[in-house]
């Protein structure tokens, strides 16, 4: 409990989320039972599932693309998608979280499937 309680800083709350995160890991990195794909996905999802707000004494956050003016001309002149700028993506990310089955295949330079 706050001994003055008040708002957090911007600077406090990067260095609570940072915490959990080192928390996270250290969690998931000390479990010998699970393999090294299931300790980095256990990661994933549980970083996923404090942004969306699933963690108790923490809020979601809002989770938005950061696009520039020149994306869409530069993604469009590619012949490829662009990123909408103003929405929040978090809320539900922990639960579309899927490891990738075995057929799937990923390209670790674009993360798309191939």
């Amino acid at each position: 409990m706050a001994k003055d309680p008040r708002v957090l800083t911007i600077d406090e709350v990067r260095e609570r989320l940072c915490m959990r995160i080192h928390h996270l890991v250290t969690y998931w990195h000390f479990l010998p039972q699970a393999s090294m794909r299931e300790r980095l996905d256990g990661l994933a999802w549980s970083i996923l599932s404090t942004l969306d707000g699933e963690a108790l004494d923490m809020p979601g956050f809002i989770m938005q693309p950061r696009s520039c003016p020149e994306d869409e001309a530069f993604y469009r002149e590619r012949g490829d998608c662009w990123y909408p700028s103003g929405i929040d993506i978090a809320g539900a990310l922990h639960e579309q979280f899927t490891k990738p089955s075995k057929e799937e295949t990923y390209d670790v330079v674009s993360l798309s499937r191939v």
